[in-house]
């Protein structure tokens, strides 16, 4: 699972310090190399949260305050994969580590851990980035210069983004699209063949890493600035198929997704696609449940899990 996502799915409660917290420590990560040693830095954020010193409690606010503190000094450096960049954003965790744990005493015994765990990371972290490096100078010998396709999913309507510049990771697609496209919060999904025997190309889709290196021409994306949970479906529409995201409610809330009311899921669609016309629905892991019960269901996270591909819909122009 993609590590931004997966901090999506940590239950944040916006408008929280936790909430805060929770994504300025993904945002962090998505941006470097050293991922074991920061590892340990968000690992211990969290297990700070609560805990009591002194005469009083470890609060989110005080832990918010050192990790912004600690994104400021790293969004200094260019960030990027190389070795010098990675060096420095190293010795800067080592530092804003330390004041991390000088918010709660530990035991000498526990210091001592500490550094050994600490030195391993470190180690993991080099030897992770030489693959790399070795693997974008393969890639940047053996491949001619390529163009990246990329399609929204937010929007099907929108015509594909050309990226010419050649990237070697999808951190540097996520950029580029905020920088020259103003697309805030893309999360990137990649495409694959044969996985399942619903439509012609068996198409499914899956989230990415942003620091992994790019495999594929085409890319898909979702723009998560203004989306709580999603799921992504697969439209197949006269052969075409594509994906699109819909935002999905998290099961138990109150709140409702239409206006009015929907229901279930056949009706959010009528609701969200007035000209598409779904007249099959399947779930790509369970293939024995009925297209009938599928669409007859509650569409909230009570059967469908968020952030991922499940379903499946035929589909036609509505009348």
């Amino acid at each position: 699972m993609a590590t931004h996502i997966l901090g999506r799915m940590l239950g944040r409660t916006p408008y929280t310090d936790k909430w805060h917290l929770t994504n300025d420590l993904c945002t962090i990560r998505d941006k470097i190399t050293n991922q074991k040693q920061f590892a340990l830095y968000a690992n211990r954020a969290w297990q700070l949260r609560g805990k009591h010193e002194g005469s009083g409690r470890i609060r989110s606010r005080e832990l918010l305050k050192l990790a912004r503190q600690l994104k400021d000094r790293l969004n200094q450096c260019p960030l990027d994969s190389s070795l010098a960049c990675h060096n420095t954003c190293k010795e800067i965790i080592k530092e804003e580590f330390q004041h991390l744990n000088a918010l709660k005493l530990r035991s000498t015994a526990e210091q001592t851990k500490d550094e050994g765990d600490e030195r391993a990371a470190i180690d993991q972290d080099l030897e992770a980035l030489e693959r790399l490096i070795q693997q974008m100078t393969s890639a940047n010998q053996a491949t001619p210069l390529r163009e990246l396709i990329i399609r929204s999913m937010d929007d099907v309507t929108l015509q594909p983004i050309r990226i010419t510049e050649r990237y070697t990771q999808y951190s540097e697609v996520v950029r580029h699209l905020r920088k020259h496209h103003d697309i805030e919060e893309a999360e990137i999904w990649v495409r694959r063949e044969n996985q399942h025997t619903w439509t012609k190309s068996g198409y499914r889709w899956f989230p990415v890493d942003n620091p992994e290196p790019i495999g594929d021409c085409t890319l898909d994306f979702i723009s998560a600035k203004h989306r709580a949970l999603y799921v992504v479906v697969l439209v197949d529409q006269g052969g075409d198929e594509f994906p699109v995201a819909l935002d999905i409610k998290r099961q138990g809330t109150s709140e409702e997704c239409c206006t009015p009311r929907c229901g279930n899921l056949e009706n959010h669609l009528e609701a969200v696609w007035p000209t598409r016309d779904v007249r099959f629905a399947y779930k790509i892991d369970a293939p024995n449940d009925d297209s009938v019960a599928i669409l007859g269901r509650v569409f909230d996270t009570s059967s469908l899990i968020k952030y991922t591909h499940q379903l499946c819909f035929k589909c036609w122009p509505r009348p």
